[in-house]
């Protein structure tokens, strides 16, 4: 019940500059700043400085008959995302016996920052309770370099094979996509 509804901030200033009449280029900024983030926290830690939890100094709670960690959501999560983002783009050029062609070339370097990623997918998503902003490093989703490649071939084979049933012949094409990213 005491839940609050996360936000989030986007934004993005972008440059697109026509090199030539089938030739286009973009650079952006990108970035997000989210807030309010779910998170689990423990609300039973250790007392600094001792062995002894926190809801376990209550009276006729000794030994082993307290409480162990209790995991809690809570708003604490806090992300930002920053990316340069870089791209080239080919319109449709029709090369003789070859067909008609268009692609497009992307380049993104990124930076994902938070202090809890993920629900239980891997071991930083909980928030230590004294210090929520501890482990606030590179998010689980960090990737820094992408590299895209996609593009469209229209094969001619109408064009080569004028004489063959345009059933067959018309209307074949590969779109190839390669992707290439460093780890998280």
């Amino acid at each position: 019940p005491k839940l609050r509804t996360p936000y989030v901030f986007q934004y993005n200033l972008s440059w697109q500059q026509q090199l030539t009449s089938a030739l286009t280029s973009e650079l952006s900024y990108v970035g997000s700043s989210s807030h309010k983030l779910t998170g689990l926290v423990d609300i039973n830690p250790f007392i600094l400085g001792t062995p002894n939890r926190l809801l376990n100094t209550q009276k006729g709670l000794t030994g082993d008959t307290g409480f162990s960690f209790l995991d809690t959501f809570q708003n604490i999560g806090k992300a930002n995302y920053n990316s340069l983002q870089a791209s080239l783009q080919g319109r449709q050029a029709t090369i003789p016996y070859f067909g008609d062609t268009y692609f497009t070339l992307a380049y993104t370097y990124a930076h994902n920052i938070d202090n809890s990623s993920g629900f239980r997918q891997s071991h930083s998503n909980q928030v230590p309770y004294y210090n929520h902003d501890q482990f606030k490093a590179s998010a689980d989703t960090d990737i820094r370099h992408r590299i895209v490649f996609s593009g469209g071939w229209d094969l001619p084979f109408d064009r080569m094979w004028s004489g063959g049933p345009r059933r067959l012949t018309k209307g074949w094409s590969l779109y190839p996509i390669v992707s290439f990213n460093t780890g998280y």
